[in-house]
């Protein structure tokens, strides 16, 4: 007697997995997969045996002279990651096309659809042995599952439009990551790079760096990630009795709104922002007495594209030669000429790292339950592991005493 499992075309019997499809010829068939151990493997074999079906199909097509079907109009790999890209809008399309044109378009652009399973997996495993342009290391296990992850997202949506009729990037699985950095700031490094842009450090005091440094005293002291301090706007910011209390930052990845009270280091510079912006509020409605909504700006707007916030790219590009030359130990050509950070990994210091370190002080200065709401956190399991760093640090220290 078989019975149902969880995967659709998926049956068990004897302790033994089974597949349902139908062949080439349109024939329904039924195989055992002995070297599937759970349902969820069978249905991976499953997916192969639909797409190699599909590719029987086109082979039986041609033979006996009829026009050999493709996938959507697709006949590559390439064909459709350039349509998919042309149809997309996001902010980090192009970020993301680049991506793929360096790194997936020579080792699989050329596979014809449908592709297998064991396509992904060659792609991922060419990946792993692939050594980075500005780095000279192999790819990090975290690049490498944003890769597949595009890669993932592109089948999905031919899926949806009819493009493709599998996704065998679903069925692929990510590596391991530790994204975790054992190097942090300490409250005496956060003010030296603070004074690089408040004119302390010799910098120059002006709009722009103020900009700066209020970006940067935002990551601080809310240990936001920067794909959320960006996007903050006007609304977004909580005014009592002219002082801001808290900020609203909107939902990233998995998690929901939340807000984050405002510190007092920096309510200054996050008033004077408020003020201007509801300045340019105020100038809107003079203009358009009658409209409903008025402009609601960002706190850190883009200066090429009006009405956007400000790219990711930007900031990295004008904070982390700063980062570098203060905690990176600065920057040397590599045997091609490429400038590289002479530290890497969980050594380096970037933007990100600043939320980073906010959880350890968290950590450290408060109790883990009040970090773990401060930083969003979807469990307190997650927020643990800045105490461990703590702790390996204290260790460390304890033993450079002899």
């Amino acid at each position: 007697m078989f019975t149902s499992t969880n995967y659709k075309g998926v049956k068990l019997k004897n302790d033994n997995y089974y597949i349902n499809y139908r062949d080439e010829t349109g024939v329904s068939r039924r195989k055992m997969v002995s070297e599937a151990k759970t349902a969820k493997e069978a249905s991976a074999l499953l997916a192969e045996k639909k797409a190699e079906v599909v590719r029987l199909k086109k082979v039986v097509t041609f033979s006996t002279g009829q026009a050999v079907a493709t996938e959507g109009g697709f006949e590559t790999v390439h064909e459709l990651a350039m349509w998919f890209f042309g149809q997309r809008d996001t902010r980090d399309n192009k970020h993301e096309m680049g991506r793929y044109i360096g790194r997936v378009q020579d080792f699989m652009g050329h596979y014809k659809l449908p592709i297998l399973l064991e396509d992904c997996n060659k792609l991922q495993s060419g990946l792993k042995r692939t050594v980075s342009d500005r780095t000279g290391e192999l790819l990090a296990p975290k690049t490498i599952n944003s890769i597949m992850d595009l890669m993932r997202a592109m089948f999905n949506e031919g899926m949806k439009q009819g493009k493709v009729s599998s996704n065998p990037f679903r069925d692929t699985r990510r590596l391991e990551v530790d994204n975790l950095k054992e190097r942090y700031l300490t409250v005496e490094e956060v003010e030296l790079l603070f004074s690089k842009f408040s004119g302390a450090g010799g910098g120059k005091s002006n709009s722009s760096n103020r900009m700066w440094l209020l970006l940067l005293q935002m990551a601080y002291y809310t240990g936001a990630r920067p794909a959320s301090f960006l996007e903050l706007r006007l609304s977004d910011i909580e005014v009592v009795n002219e002082e801001p209390k808290n900020i609203r930052f909107k939902a990233i990845k998995k998690g929901k709104s939340y807000s984050v009270p405002v510190a007092n280091g920096l309510k200054q510079l996050l008033l004077a922002r408020v003020l201007e912006l509801q300045e340019e509020q105020e100038a809107d409605k003079r203009v358009r007495p009658q409209a409903k909504l008025f402009a609601d700006g960002y706190l850190f707007p883009s200066s090429r594209f009006k009405g956007r916030a400000l790219a990711h790219a930007t900031v990295r590009d004008n904070i982390q030669p700063v980062l570098d030359e203060l905690f990176n130990g600065g920057v040397v050509r590599n045997e091609s000429g490429r400038a590289v950070c002479r530290k890497d990994g969980k050594e380096r210091i970037t933007l990100y790292s600043i939320r980073h370190t906010t959880a350890t002080h968290l950590v450290d200065k408060a109790d883990i339950y009040t970090a773990s709401k401060i930083l969003n956190h979807t469990t307190v399991k997650m927020t643990e592991r800045y105490a461990k760093v703590l702790d390996k640090n204290k260790q460390d220290g304890v033993n450079a005493l002899g």
